[in-house]
């Protein structure tokens, strides 16, 4: 199966049940074959984070988007993800609060923070969609 933006008809998100076939490795000259079987297709995601201080207030925006065949990366719209900070860039990561993405896949929350704390947000996998952590900030 090839998966193409030209020809997105063979995604299938999700769980993929092979049955009993053969085809020829990408070399052109390898034949193989294999038993029934499950295989995971998933998406990707990406993620992003930017942040404006003004005194010891930080406001943390936020974008998540997933690729859609055909249709290239689109707005991941109402997902919960994961605002996290740690002291160094390394972590350890904790989480500071959940908060739903809008219908455009962003958010926003507004922290008090010290000058040394990073942030990042993050989101898990699913099983049509890989999960994503942005870069971390420190602002």
């Amino acid at each position: 199966m090839y998966i193409t933006d030209s020809n997105p008809t063979d995604v299938r998100l999700g769980t993929i049940d092979c049955t009993i076939g053969q085809g020829i490795e990408v070399d052109g000259d390898t034949r193989t074959g294999w038993n029934r079987g499950t295989a995971r297709m998933r998406c990707g995601t990406a993620s992003s984070i930017s942040g404006t201080r003004k005194g010891d207030k930080v406001k943390l925006s936020f974008v998540f988007t997933r690729y859609a065949a055909g249709k290239g990366f689109v707005p991941y719209a109402n997902r919960t993800i994961a605002l996290q900070n740690a002291t160094s860039k390394s972590g350890p990561w904790s989480n500071v609060t959940f908060v739903r993405l809008d219908a455009r896949g962003s958010g926003s929350v507004t922290v008090t923070t010290s000058r040394h704390d990073y942030y990042r947000v993050t989101t898990g996998s699913t099983p049509a969609y890989w999960g994503a952590t942005s870069m971390a900030i420190k602002r």
